[in-house]
């Protein structure tokens, strides 16, 4: 649930988001701020900056592209992937069809869009000839060795492309940026009207990063420059004040540009600057008046971080601790606000100022430490930059798992298995030959021995390419050596590290800059001299210096000089040497920017779907399950593995979903009409005295125009109420209306009123509303606005709350006003929780009863020194001094409240009356009660959900203690826990109780229900309203006022929907410290203390662990590690997977 526009308030904000806003119309996705470092797609979505225009990657299951193909607008003929052809407005259309050329006014342009597309319309020339037959069309026509198209600039005023008269047509990306206008720099404004300014476009050059075009534009030293004509501040308005008269709060650690502090250390990076950072770890940042809602990573590191920004899987603190707690915050449910999950952010985040108080920051180092929760060691994924907790595996998965590889490739140059794959019954000769057939066809395994070598083009040479001197072959014992022997550290995989996306896999490792050329962008980005020979296939010359064929990014320029057709990772050798498959990711269609993410899913699913049964000898009360329960309720992991194959899905366009509907129908443009009326209905009709056709757009509120292009002035509200600290007046069942006002100097302009049922109120389970609210658009308010370019500052929003009662009075209980200082802003959020409090401290503003007799004097709750006159029927203004004369308040029903002019200006009644409980309507006449016909079961309450809408329940209703389901009618079942020597601890202060299930896809315990007890206690009853009852019961003991306690399993169970056991709390089922599980020499192991770190590491000892010893047959001590190795035995406790634990 979004309350910020740019989306930064939830976690984790990836790049390219908003990908499902084309599927939905919602002013969260209308309203979606895009980050500094993407690209808007107009529609909600983001595309990251990284993603070149023209060449736009598109996987099965991740792309980089706007469903609208938004930016390849007027430029449609230019993308690599798609046959487009630019049509009126820029838009794209992929139909073979013989086009209406309204758009282009020379013939040059309309050859240039034929040959950049390939010959798609069907009016092209030389449709069915060679590149060379529309080349000579180009060069005969064109007069001008520099060709401008599109004709107008791209994204910026400024900002156009050209192509050489002698381009090489099969390549779609132009030859020249060209730097034509004027622009706004930091105290000065540069213009180039008088002379053009070219920059060469090379591979590196990011077409969509329109900042740093404005920078480079910004640097021009030849331009004309001029300090008196509008341009940003020098001194960024550092000696201004804000409208509450409070100085600005500006930051200059970016040279370039103006910024608010706010934005220093926040989690992204807004310096334009290449040397130049604001989320550099030196830099302190400086939010303290809203330092509850940032992350601060220590007392010495002040950062000021998103929330967003926390688990987000990229370290911004030195510590780490914005990704580790005690445990990986990525993997923290939350989901909605009443999870737990939810609630531990928030407090992790709103505490993190005062770290070094308090106990859940115990292990916050000041120094650059690598602390991770104890469950991702030994889980065969790197996790740390050195690369200590990953060390065993499972063989023949095709990605290495081991990072020496000797559970894959290596694993045929072994000559005799350790004991501990002897214990494990695997079979050696068995597994090198499957190892060697899997491997025997690989990218140049014509060249090396695979018996003894692992292919790779090898770094350093002067020649790399040149096999006959460098052979692309290492000893396989080189593999995980910690030492990089081919280019882009292939060989290394799985000990390196990529800070946004884990382990190294096919990402690119950069060894000069110490950065991750990602996999998806390979020779599309290059690091310095250093992947340029891995990128041999994307040749688009032969040797000879003569065009291939080969112009698209599947297709390879193999070694020998040939040019192979859509043979790039196609998962056949078809180069002599099978180098079109060198580097390429086998599970690209998982998602390739995450390295052996499917391994992580299926390796936590097996290790959590055999949970032991625990305790084994107890008497289970067996009951009929409900049947219509179990066809209403649904298995957590199937909703976890739906949503996973949800994410794999990619949308098509609208284009190819109408063109898969009616293959044959589209005959011309004029037939189809795209995206024409933007978030409007499009309705085809005929005039009375014509038999044209006309289009016309039905708009929605927030946009307008005659085609719905432009957007609504308006302003958004995200609100809920918080009753945690209000004082019911009679009793629980009453109902609370909010009538919210939008106001320009205590005029009314509009309102909307929603309803809360407090009985049913929970702190952390709440619904927000969303609305909005239109600024006037006649003609005193659009001249208001030109004329006050910097907003009036006069528009407010009032929020008024309301009991409604029984006996159907109305009672006044609270009013909060928020001024709209940015009122001259397109669109403004105003997120905002209304508190409910005691406001008798307030009363003073009233004591001089400033309102007269004929209204009442309420305090503002959100301001100590102001106060609102609530009129008396029929009375309104500021202090209720005029009288409404004529008979409009008659016509309110005699229990409502009549409030003249509340109408605002947007309607034609100027009364509102303030219905009574169960009343609605104009005049509160017509009463309709949700819960007349009363559904609710087993004594269950019915509610009013005053949802008067046909899809939406009008009724809820709230059970009883023994009863759940919509209606109440499904019977809570039990899990009943008898405690048979709880009576030996005498010295228990309080007792903790916490029922779980188990999330299969991470591994984890989810909390469904946590109980606590003063002292100690016999017996527990639990009533769950779930299918089945928690898996896991986990009890925890508290013996002193410390944090330390002594934790015990009390049950495990799946699938059963009631638990009924008598149990004792012995060592036999108690959750040991992982301390205690080794013997004193091995905690020399550096590896072994790692893991210690995390005081919260327990196992309960019958359930996971056989002995004490670090593996089964370990011997007195940990074996001293190899020479240029670090120490490869760390235990393993996956008891489990016994038949699949392979040790490397």
């Amino acid at each position: 649930e979004y309350d910020c526009m740019d989306w930064t308030d939830e976690r984790p904000f990836w790049p390219g988001s908003g990908d499902a806003c084309p599927l939905q119309t919602s002013f969260s996705c209308d309203e979606h701020i895009c980050k500094r470092a993407e690209f808007s797609c107009g529609n909600g979505e983001c595309q990251s900056f990284d993603t070149n225009r023209l060449k736009s990657f598109w996987f099965t299951a991740y792309s980089d592209y706007c469903q609208n193909l938004r930016e390849l607008n007027y430029i449609c003929e230019a993308s690599s992937h798609f046959r487009l052809w630019t049509i009126d407005n820029g838009y794209c259309l992929p139909y073979e069809i013989p086009y209406d050329e309204t758009v282009v006014d020379n013939n040059c342009s309309f050859y240039v869009k034929c040959a950049l597309s390939c010959g798609l319309n069907l009016n092209c020339p030389c449709r069915n000839d060679t590149v060379d037959c529309i080349t000579n069309k180009i060069k005969i026509t064109c007069p001008d060795d520099k060709i401008l198209y599109p004709h107008g600039a791209l994204f910026t005023p400024y900002y156009h492309l050209i192509y050489l008269r002698e381009h090489n047509w099969l390549e779609k990306t132009p030859d020249f940026l060209l730097y034509n206008g004027s622009i706004k720099c930091k105290g000065y404004q540069i213009s180039s009207f008088d002379k053009q300014y070219e920059k060469k476009i090379d591979s590196n050059t990011r077409l969509l990063t329109f900042y740093l075009h404005e920078k480079d534009f910004c640097e021009l030293k030849s331009a004309n420059r001029s300090s008196l004509a509008p341009h940003y501040d020098q001194h960024c308005w550092n000696y201004s004040k804000t409208y509450n008269n409070r100085p600005y709060a500006i930051s200059h650690v970016c040279n370039a540009q103006c910024m608010s502090v706010y934005r220093v250390r926040d989690g992204i990076y807004d310096c334009i600057e290449e040397h130049v950072s604001d989320e550099d770890r030196g830099i302190n940042g400086s939010c303290l008046s809203i330092k509850h809602h940032r992350f601060q990573c220590s007392q010495s590191e002040i950062s000021c971080l998103l929330a967003g920004a926390v688990g987000d899987s990229d370290a911004h603190c030195t510590n780490r601790q914005d990704e580790y707690a005690t445990s990986a915050l990525k993997d923290i449910k939350c989901e909605k606000p009443s999870d737990e999950g939810c609630q531990i952010h928030r407090e992790y985040i709103s505490h993190s100022p005062m770290a070094n108080m308090l106990p859940m920051y115990n292990n916050i180092s000041e120094t650059a430490g690598r602390k991770i929760p104890f469950q991702d060691y030994c889980n065969s994924l790197i996790d740390t930059k050195s690369g200590t907790n990953n060390e065993n595996g499972t063989p023949t998965y095709r990605e290495w798992d081991c990072s020496d590889a000797s559970d894959e490739q290596k694993l045929i140059a072994i000559d005799k298995f350790d004991e501990h794959n002897v214990e494990a019954g695997l079979n050696l000769i068995d597994m090198k030959q499957k190892c060697f057939e899997k491997y025997k066809d690989q990218p140049f395994s014509t060249i090396c021995n695979i018996s003894t070598e692992f292919p790779c083009i090898v770094d350093h040479p002067k020649d790399p390419l040149n096999f006959t001197i460098n052979r692309p072959c290492i000893d396989l014992n080189r593999i995980g050596d910690h030492i990089s022997d081919c280019i882009g550290s292939y060989d290394e995989r799985n000990n390196l590290v990529c800070e946004m996306h884990g382990m190294l896999g096919y990402h690119f490792h950069c060894s000069k800059s110490v950065t991750c050329i990602e996999y998806l962008q390979l020779c599309k980005f290059l690091c310095p001299d250093e992947h340029a020979p891995i990128c041999f296939h994307k040749e688009r010359k032969y040797k000879n210096g003569t065009i291939s064929e080969c112009n698209n990014d599947n297709d390879v320029m193999c070694l020998n000089d040939t040019c192979l057709k859509n043979a790039r990772c196609n998962k056949v050798l078809d180069c002599p040497d099978g180098e079109d498959e060198y580097w390429c990711n086998p599970n690209v269609a998982v998602d390739p920017r995450f390295y052996r993410e499917q391994k992580r899913r299926l390796r936590s699913a097996r290790t959590t779907n055999k949970l032991p049964y625990y305790p084994f000898n107890d008497i289970i009360k067996n009951k009929r399950s409900n049947t219509k329960l179990v066809q209403q309720k649904s298995d957590y992991s199937k909703l976890n593995m739906i949503n996973i194959k949800a994410k794999q899905i990619r949308y098509k366009t609208a284009y190819e979903m109408v063109n898969n509907l009616f293959p044959d129908s589209v005959k011309e443009e004029t037939h189809y009409v795209p995206f024409i009326c933007n978030r409007g209905v499009t309705v085809r009709q005929k005039q009375p005295d014509d038999q044209l056709e006309v289009t016309s757009c039905f708009c929605p509120p927030s946009f307008y125009g005659e085609r719905c292009e432009y957007f609504s002035d308006h302003i958004t509200i995200i609100t809920h109420l918080d009753l945690s600290n209000w004082r019911v007046s009679n009793n629980k069942n009453v109902v609370i209306k909010v009538l919210a006002l939008f106001l320009f100097n205590n005029t009314i302009i509009d309102y909307h009123d929603f309803h809360v049922q407090t009985i049913s109120y929970k702190k952390n389970d709440f619904i927000k509303q969303r609305f909005y609210f239109l600024y006037p658009r006649t003609d005193e308010f659009i001249n208001l606005k030109k004329n006050y370019r910097n907003g009036t500052q006069l528009y407010s929003v009032r929020f008024e709350a309301y009991e409604l009662h029984i006996n159907l009075t109305i009672s006044i209980i609270g009013v909060w006003i928020y001024p709209i200082y940015f009122d001259f802003l397109p669109a403004f959020r105003l997120s905002k929780v209304l508190k409910l409090t005691d406001i008798s401290t307030n009363d003073i503003v009233c004591s001089t009863n400033p309102c007269g007799n004929t209204g009442r004097c309420q305090p503002v709750i959100n301001s100590n020194t102001s106060y609102v006159c609530l009129c008396s029927d029929g009375w309104y203004g500021t202090h209720c001094k005029n009288f409404e004369n004529g008979n409009s308040c008659l016509y309110c029903n005699s229990k409502a409240i009549c409030r003249p002019y509340y109408y605002g200006l947007n309607e034609t009644k100027q009364t509102y009356c303030l219905c009574p409980l169960e009343h609605f309507g104009s005049t509160c006449h017509i009463k309709y009660d949700g819960c007349e016909i009363n559904d609710c079961m087993n004594d269950g309450t019915c509610l009013s959900t005053y949802e008067l809408t046909d899809n939406i329940e009008q009724y809820k209703c709230v059970c009883t203690n023994h009863f759940y389901g919509p209606h109440c009618q499904f019977v809570r079942e039990v899990v009943q826990i008898q405690f048979s020597n709880i009576t030996a601890e005498p010295s228990v202060l309080a007792t903790i109780i916490q029922y779980c299930d188990v999330d299969n896809s991470f591994a984890d315990l989810i909390i469904r229900q946590q109980n606590v007890y003063k002292n100690k206690l016999s017996h527990v009853i639990f009533k769950h309203d779930q299918q089945y009852a928690p898996a896991i019961g986990i009890i925890k003991l508290y013996f002193d006022y410390t944090y330390e306690s002594q934790y015990f399993l009390v049950y495990s169970r799946q699938q059963k929907s009631t638990v009924n056991i008598t149990t004792e709390l012995s060592a036999k089922n108690q959750c040991q410290h992982v301390k205690t599980l080794f013997p004193i020499e091995h905690l020399n192991n550096k590896s072994i203390t790692g893991m210690l770190r995390d005081r919260d590491t327990r196992f309960p000892v019958s359930t996971r662990v056989r002995d004490t010893r670090p593996y089964p047959g370990a011997r007195a001590s940990i074996r001293e590690p190899r020479s240029r190795s670090r120490s490869r035995y760390i235990p393993n406790f996956d008891d489990e997977l016994d038949s699949l634990t392979f040790w490397c």
